[in-house]
């Protein structure tokens, strides 16, 4: 448990308002003690909402990604026995080669809230979805319970045939050749001298596919 930014700000106001007895007149102490009164039941109130809830997380992101998109994971959020809707924050916690892409905000009410949480694959290999975070707000924005849900889902991202035709289509559908047509052929020759950046007026049989699908944009043999 821990409090949220409001209550901190009321709380520094409350500190502000316990002066007043002191430096204006005696008889307002009534002022900062109703204060502290109705911010010490605002946090007792949330912190046993929240206790309550029991926040539970679950995922079933894929078992590979194609390298170089942004993917949705479906995700659930779980809580037991809340008055209504709760203002809820969910955060990804990936290991390389993926990435996170932020945080994902929604309101969840008692049993299972599905949601989605964008992730990113800009490299090939072998990552893992670790864990989900996450931040549920009591109903009175007094009191905030943050959670780390344990995960370890594997997820490998591998080369991504789509994005490595969208790529050609890009750059050699406007050519006066018929469009791109991606095939199996023989190079010329057994050696690999160097690879470079496709540029418009190449030789189109020199592109290298695996090269392209490795590194997302065309590369020439």
């Amino acid at each position: 448990m821990a409090p949220s930014p409001r209550l901190l700000i009321l709380a520094l106001a409350g500190i502000v308002l316990s002066a007043l007895p002191l430096f204006v007149q005696p008889s307002l102490w009534v002022v900062p003690a109703l204060m502290w009164t109705v911010l010490g039941g605002a946090m007792a109130f949330d912190a046993w909402i929240l206790w309550r809830a029991s926040p539970v997380v679950r995922a079933t992101p894929p078992a590979a990604l194609g390298v170089g998109d942004s993917f949705e994971i479906p995700v659930e959020l779980e809580l037991s026995a809340t008055p209504g809707s709760l203002r809820a924050t969910l955060r990804s916690e990936v290991e390389a080669p993926l990435a996170s892409n932020g945080d994902t905000h929604l309101k969840a009410g008692a049993g299972k809230t599905p949601h989605m949480i964008r992730i990113s694959a800009p490299r090939r290999g072998k990552g893992e979805l670790s864990a989900v975070w996450s931040r549920v707000e009591g109903p009175l924005g007094a009191m905030r319970r943050i959670e780390r849900h344990e995960l370890a889902l594997p997820i490998t991202v591998i080369p991504n045939a789509e994005r490595v035709r969208e790529l050609a289509v890009a750059h050699f559908g406007a050519q006066p050749i018929g469009g791109a047509h991606i095939q199996k052929r023989a190079g010329e020759g057994g050696e690999l001298d160097y690879l470079e950046a496709y540029q418009i007026g190449m030789d189109l049989r020199k592109v290298d596919w695996k090269s392209t699908a490795r590194h997302q944009n065309l590369q020439i043999r």
